[in-house]
């Protein structure tokens, strides 16, 4: 039997070691084959290519298959096994394969929110960010850019499904994750990369906002814990400051306005905590200069740029 039948099999028995032999297996073959396709000539590289897509094709029909079996430790060994994939794959410079990985976690991801399976959850947003800082640190931008746009889509699952994750898990999976991205991208230069998280920290907490609004004064605990743990503003500031640090000034004046937004949008909204947070990163960019007009227009193509990418991860597979 081939290993995907042994892996389908092995979730149909709920046979849990069985499970992690083959996705072992399986990892350990594809890190293999990435390697060789590295070194290898033209000829091998093309087949091992081939047949490392494969293998990740299989690892996340399995993956998907435990998920809906609701088999917690499949779908967490899934992920890891994705994950490693696309950071060897982002070390051999092989985009092709690490968008193949970082979209079958992706996928991964929402079968495990949409089966209400809190922890495999939390592992794929975390291997999705360790791939976009992987890409980062090998100065892959667009890549970079494409785990960011898969953690966004998760992040947006997990509010839909809030009732199960509640706001925290957006905050602790999501923003963290793409925060962690920035700073990567930040730090080695890559000011497109590291402009599209902002974006993204900017979208998400103007949607939570939206979705803290909603609780009323009637939940006014409630809407005050989430507000609190939700820590976009605090992401935005950290990635503006390191930014201006590394001279990329449109993203430290691009992470100054988003607070700006962010702030007029929570004061609006009676969301007295995420407005003072917001004003608190802002005067902690005092003493740096902004080219507003220049950052307006950088976004202009950081949009575009992520537009062209969620196009091209659509027809990864």
């Amino acid at each position: 039997m081939r290993a995907v039948e042994l892996g389908l099999l092995a979730v149909d028995q709920q046979d849990e070691t069985e499970i992690l032999r083959v996705f072992n297996s399986l990892r350990e073959l594809g890190i293999r084959l990435i390697r060789e396709e590295k070194a290898g000539s033209r000829r091998q590289e093309l087949e091992s290519g081939s047949e490392a897509q494969k293998i990740i094709a299989e690892i996340g029909e399995i993956g998907a298959a435990a998920s809906k079996a609701k088999i917690p430790l499949g779908v967490f060994a899934g992920a890891v096994s994705l994950g490693g994939l696309g950071q060897e794959a982002a070390k051999a410079g092989n985009s092709e394969l690490l968008l193949r990985a970082a979209q079958a976690l992706g996928e991964l991801g929402k079968t495990a929110a949409r089966a209400k399976l809190e922890l495999p959850f939390r592992v794929t947003a975390s291997a999705l960010r360790e791939i976009g800082k992987e890409a980062a640190g090998q100065k892959m931008e667009e890549a970079c850019i494409a785990s960011q746009l898969l953690l966004k889509e998760l992040g947006e699952l997990a509010v839909q499904e809030k009732e199960c994750f509640g706001f925290g898990e957006v905050s602790n999976c999501i923003l963290g994750s793409l925060r962690e991205i920035g700073k990567e991208a930040a730090g080695e230069g890559l000011e497109t990369a590291a402009a599209s998280v902002g974006v993204l920290l900017e979208a998400a907490q103007l949607r939570l906002n939206s979705e803290f609004s909603k609780l009323g004064m009637r939940n006014f605990g409630e809407r005050r814990y989430y507000e609190e743990s939700c820590n976009a503003p605090q992401c935005l500031g950290e990635l503006g400051i390191i930014s201006a640090q590394q001279q990329l000034k449109n993203v430290a004046a691009q992470a100054y306005l988003s607070l700006g937004l962010i702030r007029k949008d929570a004061a609006a909204r009676y969301l007295g905590n995420t407005a003072l947070n917001a004003e608190a990163q802002l005067a902690s960019f005092e003493g740096v200069i902004f080219l507003s007009e220049s950052a307006k227009e950088n976004r202009k193509d950081v949009e575009k740029l992520q537009a062209e990418i969620s196009g091209r991860l659509g027809q990864v597979f």
